[in-house]
């Protein structure tokens, strides 16, 4: 078993590693699928480097007094001239110009810098090479080695870095501006001319260490996040750089990444802690490989593409070589129906899986149902995520997810479609959805037949109480038409024989000269009165004069009978509605109410004139009784019993009543009853 830790280039072609393997492993051959180890003398794990020239592995160590040291990843670099340097536990070494990394077993190095030449530690952390030749080292403090000079500058103190105890590079990269880019735990330093510029978390980047940084063909900076994922800069060099991230929100398989690499197609390859990505930065879809992809077990320590295109994986139980190719766009394969649940349970599903189903009608007490879908690609790397919609509930698709299961609880009555798909890592749907259908019953007190009985059960009680009212007003007015003609036939016609018998007797008794106020005389005017008042009575509750034409009739009636033997001119206003009906209080009181009024204004204003008018309106009864007499002044004058007595009886049907008089200028009563009283207004008998 090998661990791969670093992997770069020589100018030959050949690719490098930086790594370990288990035994006293000499060499091993490569069949062009897999490494194939040979002859494991034990189970400790070696320190090596290797180089693979197209057909065979070769594994060595420098000849030189060589310490690995315990740090493996990114400490080999290679300078434009082709110089090597390398780090190690011991020191920073700087190997003579050569084509082939190999040739390193059994060169001499140029020199080798410890702590007395500036480092701040001997074990080397990190060695990058710049476009002009400069060695960058992290060994526990920052030091840059500059070509020009040919001296090593420790720049620990340099304004603008960390000063935080404990704070390092991690890494190091370069823009298209040949900018420097340093990570660390806290952020990442920009050298240009000389000077640092540190970006942090108030500067927008966002949190965590960066492991990895990488430029690609377009010029982007990529930096890898021990907590933030990827975080991509479209322009380096601006003064201000804009920091955008990728992480699991955006399909990332993990937000803890370690090393970054480019195919010749542009997209960009991060591994992450769960596996290696693929983003493609011009859609932002991701593809995502795992050992079931071929990759190698075991964390991803390094990524590299080499000058033919081939990419290349290191990780701690192997190596894995991947050549990219340009796929065609092609649909998201069809999603599968693989389980179904109605209330917990089983439904009969194909072993094969099912694209459409029908689910027979689902009593309202089981509506909770569980789907189970999958969808199979064969495409390396594919990842596939699904969207589903419920028609019936909901219009729009879901958003996509990886999860295979979904549980649909509490459905209401009604008709569903329910449709899924699968996405894939071009974003491209299925081109037909699978689909479940089912119906939800309603509960038994919301389907149509009960809601038809309660109708005709209310319809029933309604019509019942409408015919026990009906017989009740019925009755009532049976009652009414009994006393009226009792009244009439009986008391009536006695009173009328009591007047005629008491003024016959007066005129025999006096031969029709007798005194004017004698006892027959009261008798007959009591007894004509008694008949007056109870013809009023009778008129008052007979149920066939309920209308507002025969309280018309009757109110003109009265008022001529007292205005003309006075000499009073009469105006009388009123409507003419037969299909109006009065109650018997309203009709009442409106009637008891005028004739007071009348007989006032006859007997006692001294008027030759009255106006009486009666109108309608949808809120009320109006009733107004003018003359031109005399008049009073009502603050002067207490009310006498009659004025009490109207304004009683207005009140007790939730009337008004107002008078209006001054001396000289007549008098005006003015009568308001509302007709929104339940008593006002009684349906029309047919």
């Amino acid at each position: 078993m090998l661990a791969f830790n670093s992997i770069f280039e020589d100018a030959a072609g050949g690719v490098c590693f930086r790594g370990s393997i288990l035994g006293d492993q000499r060499e091993s051959a490569f069949d062009g699928k897999s490494l194939n180890l040979l002859h494991p003398s034990s189970d400790a794990f070696f320190p090596r480097f290797g180089r693979f020239d197209g057909q065979r592995f070769e594994w060595f160590k420098p000849d030189v007094s060589y310490d690995f040291g315990w740090v493996a990843e990114q400490i080999v670099a290679r300078t434009t001239d082709n110089e090597w340097w390398v780090g190690s536990g011991a020191g920073l070494y700087r190997f003579p110009s050569s084509d082939n990394f190999a040739q390193i077993k059994t060169a001499r190095p140029l020199a080798v810098y410890t702590m007395k030449d500036g480092l701040a530690a001997q074990q080397v952390w990190r060695v990058f090479a710049d476009s002009g030749g400069n060695i960058w080292v992290s060994a526990f403090g920052l030091a840059r080695w500059d070509r020009a000079s040919q001296t090593l500058t420790n720049l620990a103190k340099a304004p603008n870095l960390p000063s935080v105890e404990g704070e390092f590079a991690r890494s190091f990269g370069e823009d298209r501006a040949g900018n420097v880019w340093v990570g660390f735990n806290t952020g990442a330093a920009r050298y240009h001319d000389g000077r640092f510029t540190f970006f942090t978390a108030s500067d927008g980047l966002p949190p965590g260490s960066i492991m990895n940084i990488y430029s690609d063909h377009a010029g982007r900076l990529w930096l890898a996040s021990a907590r933030s994922g990827v975080i991509r800069l479209d322009d380096p060099a601006a003064e201000r750089p804009v920091f955008n991230s990728y992480t699991t929100t955006e399909g990332l398989s993990s937000n803890n990444t370690d090393a970054i690499t480019e195919d010749l197609h542009g997209r960009i390859y991060v591994a992450a802690g769960r596996g290696l990505d693929q983003l493609d930065p011009e859609t932002g879809h991701f593809k995502h490989f795992t050992i079931a992809d071929g990759l190698a077990p075991g964390t991803i320590l390094a990524a590299f593409r080499d000058s033919k295109g081939t990419l290349w994986f290191g990780t701690q139980r192997g190596l894995s070589r991947f050549i990219p190719v340009n796929e065609e766009a092609s649909p998201a394969p069809p999603v599968l129906i693989t389980g179904l649940r109605v209330a917990n349970m089983p439904r009969n599903v194909s072993a094969l899986g099912e694209t459409e189903m029908s689910l027979p009608e689902i009593e309202p007490d089981r509506n909770q149902l569980q789907i189970d879908f999958v969808a199979l690609s064969f495409v390396p790397g594919e990842v596939l995520r699904y969207q589903y919609k419920l028609e019936g509930s909901e219009a729009e698709w879901s958003v996509p997810t990886e999860q295979r299961s979904l549980n649909l609880a509490s459905l209401a009555p009604g008709k569903y479609r329910f449709l899924v798909r699968a996405i894939n890592s071009r974003g491209m749907a299925s081109a037909s959805p699978s689909m479940i259908r089912f119906v939800v019953l309603r509960p038994f007190w919301q389907r149509w037949w009960f809601l038809l009985l309660l109708t005709l059960a209310i319809a029933a009680i309604a019509y019942t109480i409408y015919r026990l009212r009906l017989a009740r007003i019925v009755e009532l007015a049976n009652v009414r038409t009994r006393i009226a003609t009792d009244l009439h036939d009986d008391i009536g016609a006695n009173l009328t024989k009591i007047s005629i018998l008491s003024e016959v007797a007066r005129q025999q008794q006096t031969n029709g000269n007798g005194e004017k106020d004698g006892p027959l005389v009261s008798i007959a005017r009591i007894s004509r009165e008694s008949v007056a008042a109870m013809s009023d009575i009778v008129w008052a509750i007979n149920p066939q004069r309920d209308n507002l034409p025969d309280v018309i009739r009757r109110m003109r009636l009265h008022a001529e009978e007292t205005c003309l033997p006075n000499e009073i001119q009469l105006d009388f206003q009123a409507p003419e509605d037969g299909k109006l009906k009065l109650g018997i209080e309203i009709r009442r009181c409106l009637y008891l109410i005028f004739k007071e009024g009348i007989n006032n204004a006859a007997r006692h204003s001294g008027c030759w004139k009255i106006e009486v008018v009666l109108s309608i309106d949808r809120d009320s009864l109006q009733l107004d009784i003018r003359d031109n007499g005399l008049g009073f002044n009502p603050g002067a004058e207490s009310e006498g019993n009659g004025v009490v007595s109207m304004r009683r009886r207005a009140a007790a049907v939730g009337g008004t009543l107002e008078i209006r008089s001054s001396s000289g200028n007549g008098t005006s009563v003015h009568v308001r009853l509302p007709n929104s009283k339940p008593h006002l207004y009684l349906p029309k008998r047919k």
